[in-house]
């Protein structure tokens, strides 16, 4: 998102030692208070942005809004620009560190694919904008804007997919699809994402948080394709659950069984 929050953040440097609505160097420019707007504007886009994943209807707005920010700043005190790339390109570089880093600090059993290359990509974008800081704003900014051009790149068709074996509920889903399909039986899930299960299987999923709840709703259905943590097998077992794992997996660290569960006609 910086490419984006880095706007609000130019308007503000633009607007600085302007008087009446023009910047000191005598040519046309926004007021203050101008600014101002434009800066809670772009502030709101971005929060609206990063609450779900609207934010990659925002991409095509990367480039014309990158280079408003260049043409914004262009009106700013040459001192106040230079300060204000150098800054940018520091950001971007310890942004770029940070991505190079994640694999080796990655706690979950999956390879970043492609962090190290994505993070490269930020941080010479950011090398190239403080060494370029002093030629305008343009110089610095196309430095940035391929650098996160690049970097999105990489990250969205590399690094993101690998994640998938961990994060992605869709192969528990799938094999809770076809026990669901084949037994006709309803489908029901402990502690996950209803929604994320819901997609995969086309169909409602009802997840349960409560532990008792999910055992009081699966015991009204009688038979059920389940979702179960692997660590309650043992507990159900032992209230009369007769369990049939179609497969195990692990999602962030914990593992679940998808399985054909009945409460047995001897259970009490």
């Amino acid at each position: 998102m910086l490419p984006w929050t880095a706007i609000p953040v130019a308007a503000a440097l633009a607007g600085r030692g302007q008087t009446g609505g023009k910047p000191q160097s005598g040519r046309r420019g926004w007021s203050a208070r101008s600014f101002l707007w434009a800066a809670m504007g772009g502030g709101f886009l971005t929060l609206c942005a990063v609450g779900e994943k609207h934010e990659y209807y925002l991409l095509p707005l990367l480039a014309p809004a990158s280079a408003l920010a260049a043409f914004w700043l262009e009106t700013a005190n040459p001192r106040v620009s230079e300060r204000f790339w150098a800054a940018a390109g520091a950001i971007f570089l310890l942004i770029g560190a940070a991505c190079a880093a994640l694999p080796l600090a990655n706690p979950y059993p999956v390879e970043l694919e492609g962090a190290e290359w994505a993070g490269a990509a930020l941080a010479l974008g950011g090398a190239a904008a403080i060494g370029w800081r002093g030629r305008g704003a343009w110089a610095p900014q196309a430095a940035l804007l391929a650098a996160a051009t690049v970097w999105i790149g990489i990250a969205t068709a590399w690094t993101m997919p690998s994640l998938d074996p961990v994060f992605s509920p869709r192969a528990m889903a799938l094999a809770l699809e076809r026990i669901a399909r084949e037994e006709g039986l309803e489908p029901i899930a402990f502690h996950l994402d209803e929604g994320a299960l819901s997609y995969y299987l086309r169909r409602p999923c009802p997840s349960h948080e409560d532990w008792e709840a999910f055992l009081a709703a699966a015991e009204r259905l009688g038979a059920a394709a389940a979702i179960v943590p692997l660590d309650r097998r043992g507990e159900m077992e032992s209230l009369g659950w007769r369990i049939e794992p179609a497969g195990e997996f692990c999602q962030a660290g914990a593992y679940y069984l998808a399985a054909r569960i009945e409460k047995r006609p001897d259970a009490e």
